[in-house]
């Protein structure tokens, strides 16, 4: 019996064994039936997902192939201008190839014109430089030859006139960089090679020169007649530059003359002297100059003598009677009689005179000397003025003033 009891034990034990075994198979089965739910539900929603995405993909497709469908239009579109284009493009290789033929033959001959304009540049060059030599050469000669100083006065402003850089006009060869220096000290280095023709070596300068006297006083009589027209120019030359600086106001372009590039240079001497510049300052046209210093100097002295005794002459006139009379006054009582002299006259008598102070007052300046000439000196202090009581207000004012000045320049 007992035996049955410990079978029945056993076998209630292993029938609870196997329901607590059936139990938590269950129980497995239950929750791996859950998780699967729970996967399924993923998956539903991860095929939704891909159900749309695919949805989308085909609509992107469809967009797709039509723009593929239009690209492939344009493409034709294109490809059809492309052909155009080819065309116009052999259209345009050829114009371009008409264009370079054109072009060079264009450029022949615009070579030829180049050709032509500088051989009508040269040309002109040329015909200036003879025209110019010619009429210096006989103005020189003719200043020489004259036996009237009125005459020799005519032909030196003749011979200052001709130079070429009274000529220049920036056209031409003249447009060339630094051209008109060079037409300037072309004019400067020929007229101190022509002036030693008529100088005496003396510093002396002659202001009473007669050339009908002798060879000597008409050589000295043709220097002063130089020295007087020292500030000659022609007339073109204003015109020119003129023009020029009213094209292109950036140009510093200014009328010239001897007499000005004379005493520039003697001043540049004088500064180079006391040190206050050194050579390198100093222009070539001005170094040309100085290499004629003791010329330079006679030619400014002459200069102001000469102005002194021109500005007498219209009161004197030294050649009526001849020089023993005007020797004669030089040792009694003359009289100047403004009341023989219309305005005009004292007038002109009156620039002289201011020249003259001007041309001596600048040579005291760079340190040279004056002296008035001996005869000059007697004539002046025997002088005896009169006749200002039959001019007008005006006219005395300035009679008077020449009077002053012809007292400044006695001594």
């Amino acid at each position: 019996m007992t035996l049955f009891y410990s079978f029945v034990v056993v076998f209630l034990v292993a029938v609870f064994q196997l329901g607590c075994d059936v139990r938590t198979e269950l129980k497995e089965m239950h929750d791996s039936t859950k998780k699967m739910e729970k996967h399924t539900s993923k998956m539903v929603d991860i095929t939704e997902k891909m159900e749309k995405t695919t949805a989308q993909v085909n609509d992107s497709v469809e967009a797709t192939n039509k723009e593929m469908v239009s690209t492939k239009e344009y493409i034709v579109s294109v490809d059809s201008k492309m052909g155009t284009l080819a065309k116009d493009t052999e259209q345009m290789k050829s114009s371009i190839s008409d264009l370079r033929t054109t072009a060079k033959a264009l450029d022949n001959k615009m070579q030829v014109l180049h050709d032509l304009n500088s051989g009508i540049n040269e040309t002109y060059d040329g015909l200036r430089q003879g025209d110019s030599l010619g009429i210096r050469v006989k103005a020189f000669e003719g200043l020489i030859s004259s036996r009237s100083f009125e005459k020799k006065m005519s032909h030196a402003a003749q011979y200052f006139g001709a130079f070429e850089y009274q000529l220049y006009n920036g056209l031409g060869l003249d447009a060339q960089e630094g051209r008109r220096e060079k037409l300037i000290l072309l004019a400067v280095q020929q007229f101190f090679k022509d002036v030693y023709d008529v100088y005496n070596y003396d510093e002396n300068p002659i202001p009473l020169s007669d050339p009908e006297k002798n060879n000597d006083e008409n050589l000295e009589a043709s220097f002063n007649a130089l020295a007087l027209a020292l500030h000659k120019d022609n007339p073109k030359q204003e015109e020119e530059i003129g023009f020029l600086v009213k094209q292109d106001k950036s140009l510093n372009l200014q009328a010239t003359h001897m007499l000005k590039l004379i005493k520039s240079a003697l001043f540049s001497g004088s500064e180079l002297k006391k040190g206050n510049i050194n050579l390198a300052s100093v222009s070539e046209i001005e170094r040309e100059i100085l290499n004629n210093e003791e010329v330079a100097i006679k030619l400014l002295q002459s200069r102001w003598t000469i102005l002194l005794t021109a500005a007498l002459n219209k009161s004197v006139k030294f050649k009526e009677g001849g020089f023993i009379l005007a020797a004669w006054k030089l040792l009694n009582k003359w009289e100047l009689n403004f009341g023989l002299l219309n305005e005009s006259k004292i007038e002109e008598q009156h620039l002289m005179l201011k020249k003259a102070v001007e041309t001596r007052e600048f040579l005291k300046t760079i340190g040279v000397k004056t002296k008035t000439p001996l005869k000059l000196s007697w004539f002046i202090k025997r002088m005896n003025v009169i006749g200002y009581e039959s001019l007008s207000p005006q006219s005395r004012l300035v009679s008077q003033e020449v009077v002053k000045l012809i007292d400044q320049l006695k001594e």
